[in-house]
């Protein structure tokens, strides 16, 4: 699996609050929150549907993976999708799984600090809901 997602209760603009709150907990840190709607506006495209792309980073995981590997910059930053599923009535928060590109790299130091970063983003969705609705894609 290629992700890792739950569905959330709520509206859009409460579960990303939340979210940017247990982002910084967890000593992420939010480096771009893209909003798809209105950059596809801007070009004047039209996308109604709540849609954000978050990239995330872990100060010491980077710094650790980047020196280990330069190349491991390909895994980076970490990707955060939040977007409103209107048919289900609920926010889907997912992240792209480090220790599937990971997989890719011949350094089994990389993959151990891919499978750290995973391991804190997983914590981070899981956070963001009491439910346990959980599905992997």
């Amino acid at each position: 699996m290629f992700s890792y997602a739950v569905d959330v209760k709520g509206s859009m603009e409460q579960v990303l609050n939340r979210l940017e709150k247990i982002i910084e907990e967890n000593k992420l840190r939010l480096l771009w929150k893209y909003d798809i709607a209105t950059k596809l506006f801007e070009q004047g495209i039209q996308f109604t549907h709540p849609y954000y792309i978050l990239e995330l980073s872990h100060e010491d995981l980077t710094k650790r993976l980047l020196t280990e590997h330069p190349e491991s910059g390909f895994l980076l930053p970490a990707k955060c999708m939040v977007y409103q599923d209107e048919e289900r009535d609920v926010v889907r928060i997912g992240v792209l799984r480090p220790t599937v590109l990971a997989e890719e790299v011949d350094n089994e130091q990389v993959k151990v600090l891919a499978q750290q970063l995973e391991e804190k983003l997983i914590e981070m969705v899981n956070q963001c809901t009491a439910e346990e609705k959980v599905s992997l894609d």
